[in-house]
């Protein structure tokens, strides 16, 4: 409506109510592998798997901390009961062993250090469904990415399909309820209780640029799946990482970019 462009190739545009360029959306490719580290303290974990993967065993995708944990978790909501994979046969069998992308699962730490779990696979890149039941069960958000709440859920209404999704602090030992502006963190799983019957879309994982502005009006921040990569300050700085670029101007126009060792002229 207000005559900005909304799509470019396969990127997606949005602006903010005063007409400036807020979010930019483009698809990330599901056929090559991406590789997410993921690091486990002694005790419970809790994961889920964020990928595609053509060996979905718990003992092939946990083979990167082998003879580091003791066993994994599920909650089974329609039983209401924990079902456990134990990887050496004790008295008690193991009740599954494998896992589902976009399940919450935990895993339990019996080394004395922490560990990291490196799980390779393919990025979601069709819509993927998963059901989820009336009541309390575990999910995680299938990317390599981080996502907010609101977007992650975003076929699921709160007060509708929902009204709690909370993660556990290990810190703390507690269960904290998450806000619409909150992040699920790639690799991680978390409780969600369920008003009713439902099915959770995942849509194709894109890589989402985000700029924030200052009351002013004035690009203060850009945000790359849910990471700061660049701080802005009015036209003059910017800084990206640990990349530093100064910028003189005459009136309006930018003469000189000074970035590191490299001098740019316009």
């Amino acid at each position: 409506a207000n005559g900005n462009m909304i799509s470019r190739a396969s990127e997606i545009l949005t602006y903010d109510y005063d007409n400036r360029l807020s979010k930019l959306q483009s698809s990330s490719s599901g056929n090559t592998a991406v590789t997410l580290e993921i690091t486990l303290n002694p005790g419970w974990n809790f994961i889920t798997l964020p990928f595609m993967v053509n060996d979905n065993s718990i003992a092939a995708l946990l083979s990167s901390i082998s003879g580091k944990y003791s066993q994994v978790a599920r909650y089974h909501p329609a039983a209401k009961k924990w079902e456990y994979y134990i990887p050496v046969y004790t008295d008690f069998p193991s009740q599954f062993s494998a896992m589902e992308t976009g399940r919450g699962y935990q895993v339990y730490i019996s080394a004395s250090s922490s560990c990291v779990l490196k799980i390779t696979g393919r990025a979601v890149n069709t819509n993927y469904s998963i059901s989820l039941t009336t009541g309390w069960q575990m999910l995680g958000y299938p990317s390599k990415n981080k996502a907010r709440v609101s977007d992650a859920l975003a076929n699921l209404v709160k007060g509708v399909n929902y009204d709690r999704i909370s993660r556990y602090d290990q810190t703390t030992k507690a269960f904290i309820d998450l806000a619409a502006s909150d992040y699920l963190e790639a690799g991680q799983s978390y409780f969600i209780r369920m008003l009713k019957d439902s099915t959770w879309t995942v849509l194709p994982e894109k890589n989402t640029t985000e700029f924030i502005y200052d009351y002013a009006g004035s690009r203060v921040k850009k945000i790359l799946n849910g990471v700061t990569t660049a701080t802005y300050v009015g036209e003059l700085y910017e800084k990206a990482g640990s990349l530093i670029t100064k910028h003189i101007y005459l009136g309006s126009q930018r003469l000189i970019s000074k970035s590191g060792a490299q001098t740019l002229y316009y």
